[in-house]
């Protein structure tokens, strides 16, 4: 139905002049801002709400006004971010072993042309995964410790080099590298000595996502990733996501990450 409100008495005139009187006013939001919705139409005039059958609303009419409260703020969305993450399925009736995905993406995929970047820039971020840790005999203890699976996170820096530059080793022109560090199930670290390379990896043929290898002290694994953000004008781009698998001396990982271009 349609709920209608009529435009209450205008404000008198002189000296100390009163306001007028809204028809109705109730709080309210506005792209999340706080505030107040008022039937400030005038006097006489009215203000409608038409709703649908099932409760929401189809149809405003005019005369409604929003008045945001004192330091009210509206979220915007961010265009250009990064995800990343891992799904873990449960063995099927009769089987005995789980399925892992991980996945990473971003809102803005890079549209500029990587080889006409120049410069250097460094990233910053997180990834997130599964981790399996052998068991292993402890001499000073003459125990058994470790042997514990479960999801991790960790952080994760890397390092590009656009460009063709005579400052930069031709070795390391137009590569993208880095490491996985820091490895944690909630507040407690898995071993300090994981840490991942993922080994300088080539971005100048090819399309992405990008294929490089890791390494961690055990065999080697693989890691991928793709470059986001604006890419009007070939700038330097605002984030890098990918997957990956590590293997150390007694463990493994899978996972994947996102990073962020870090202020100059």
């Amino acid at each position: 139905g349609t709920l209608t409100y009529t435009g209450g008495t205008a404000a008198t005139t002189g000296e100390n002049p009163t306001p007028a009187v809204p028809a109705f006013s109730t709080s309210a939001t506005f792209n999340s801002a706080p505030g107040t919705l008022s039937c400030n139409a005038g006097e006489g005039a009215t203000c409608s709400v038409t709703f649908a059958a099932d409760g929401s609303i189809s149809d405003v009419g005019a005369g409604w006004i929003f008045t945001p409260d004192e330091g009210a703020m509206s979220p915007v969305a961010d265009a250009d971010h990064l995800h990343f993450g891992f799904w873990v399925k449960p063995p099927a009736e009769g089987e005995d072993a789980y399925s892992i995905q991980t996945f990473a993406g971003g809102s803005m995929a890079y549209t500029g042309t990587l080889t006409s970047v120049t410069g250097d820039a460094s990233y910053t971020g997180k990834a997130a995964g599964v981790y399996a840790q052998k068991t292993m005999y402890n001499p000073e203890t003459g125990a058994l410790e470790g042997g514990h699976v479960g999801a991790f996170t960790a952080d994760v820096s890397l390092m590009a080099y656009f460009g063709t530059s005579a400052d930069v080793a031709v070795n390391d022109q137009q590569t993208l590298s880095g490491i996985v560090s820091n490895f944690m199930d909630g507040e407690n670290m898995i071993d300090e000595s994981w840490e991942l390379k993922l080994n300088r990896t080539k971005f100048d043929t090819g399309t992405a996502p990008f294929e490089g290898t890791t390494s961690g002290g055990g065999d080697d694994g693989a890691w991928t990733f793709s470059f986001f953000g604006p890419g009007t004008g070939d700038p330097v781009p605002t984030g890098v996501a990918g997957e990956f698998t590590g293997h150390f001396s007694h463990g493994h990982v899978a996972g994947a990450y996102g990073a962020t271009k870090m202020m100059e």
